[in-house]
């Protein structure tokens, strides 16, 4: 465990280095966001934001620096944090061919406005629900939502299709069978002419 020197150590390293995150992947800064401060503060943001992602308007449970200024950490500057969902945060830390994003490219990601675009979901009756899409940790709360919701009412009217499809069936069948039946009662009644 760290020493609280270290820990300020490093804090003040990031304080006087704003653009050199390294520090943000040391076991200190690990062990600062396991720490009791750490909880409080980010139950205090996502109380705030009423848990609901700063940057999609899903809900959100990451509590997101836009900051790493010693306030901050001290839990000081609270409007230097924000509420984001899992996919919202993944998109501000990394690019879509998976790499770490620059650290200069986090507030303008954070700041602009998601697509609410997402893939669509693929019905098959075989199971209870569609699978996640691939990009499904890359989407935001909102836009998950969106998919299932969207997969819900696919599924639906999959089924209903099915259903009503199965009806027709069973009526053309009960209906050939009447046809039969009819069929075999006019060759009967000519046979007896």
């Amino acid at each position: 465990m760290p020493t609280q020197e270290e820990v300020r150590a490093v804090f003040e390293h990031m304080r006087q280095n704003p653009t050199d995150f390294s520090a943000v992947e040391s076991p200190d800064y690990s062990d600062y966001l396991a720490g009791s401060l750490w909880r409080k503060i980010k139950r205090r943001v996502l109380e705030r934001d009423d848990k609901t992602c700063q940057s999609c308007g899903g809900p959100g449970s990451v509590a997101h620096h836009r900051s790493y200024a010693q306030e901050v950490m001290d839990g000081n500057a609270d409007h230097l944090l924000a509420t984001v969902c899992e996919g919202c945060h993944a998109l501000i830390h990394f690019t879509d061919q998976g790499a770490k994003r620059p650290s200069d490219e986090w507030e303008a990601v954070f700041l602009e406005t998601k697509s609410q675009a997402f893939p669509e979901p693929h019905v098959d009756l075989r199971r209870n629900f569609p699978p996640h899409p691939a990009t499904w940790d890359r989407m935001t709360a909102k836009q998950k939502q969106l998919w299932q919701t969207s997969a819900i009412a696919l599924t639906k009217e999959a089924r209903e299709r099915k259903r009503a499809k199965a009806e027709r069936r069973h009526l053309s069948e009960s209906q050939r069978a009447a046809v039969a039946a009819n069929l075999k009662d006019g060759q009967r009644a000519y046979r007896k002419l």
